[in-house]
């Protein structure tokens, strides 16, 4: 995500930008019902991505500045951003509600930013540190991002046919980081039912 380390076939330098520059902020506002049901979304800190927080009927919300959230916008928690709560809104959540707590963003410039990459981009020490140094409060967890602020940092992008080269390597890494997962939580339950087996005396090894 730095450019130190380059795929096969490209060789053009990355070219500096200001967030401002290629992302945007998007507000969704729609006609509230007290009657609905609004299935509500937030963001795990340290980039574990969107979760489905719970649902609730308009009139069981007290604060009604609720927004609408599509497939593509990478939000970002105003309030927990310093420990990495962003992520980009896949086809699950298209259409869940945020709070006004959120800032959901999406590509200004598709020619210059893939917001998959972006995603990739925000899990890095670096856009970590931007959103620290973004950010005002006296303490760590009561720290306010500040948007404005943000917009002035700067980042290095690839073309877009790299950044989509990327992309994709890391996506088939993780995609591969997460079948590996899996088969470590089934031979974890295997070792778990041997060992209440074999040390219980319910089944015996044969000599």
């Amino acid at each position: 995500m730095s450019g130190k380390k380059r795929l096969p076939g490209f060789s053009g330098e990355w070219k500096e930008y200001r967030y401002k520059e290629v992302l945007k902020e998007v507000k969704r506002n729609f006609i509230w019902d007290d009657e609905e049901l609004y299935p509500l979304i937030s963001v795990r800190r340290r980039s574990g991505g969107l979760f489905h927080r719970e649902s609730l009927f308009g009139h069981e919300i007290k604060t009604k500045n609720l927004r609408s959230a599509k497939e593509g916008d990478f939000l970002i928690s105003k309030m927990q951003i310093v420990h990495g709560a962003s992520g980009l809104t896949s086809k699950d959540f298209d259409g869940m509600k945020i709070s006004g707590s959120y800032i959901a963003l999406r590509t200004r410039n598709e020619d210059l930013l893939v917001i998959h990459f972006f995603n990739w981009y925000s899990k890095t020490p670096f856009f970590y540190h931007q959103c620290y140094i973004s950010s005002y409060g006296v303490h760590i967890e009561k720290m306010t991002f500040d948007f404005k602020l943000f917009l002035n940092e700067t980042l290095i992008l690839p073309g877009i046919e790299e950044q989509r080269a990327i992309t994709k390597v890391l996506d088939t890494a993780a995609e591969e980081i997460h079948v590996l997962k899996q088969k470590l939580l089934k031979l974890k339950k295997q070792k778990k039912g041997l060992m209440q087996v074999l040390l219980t005396g319910k089944k015996r090894l044969i000599k």
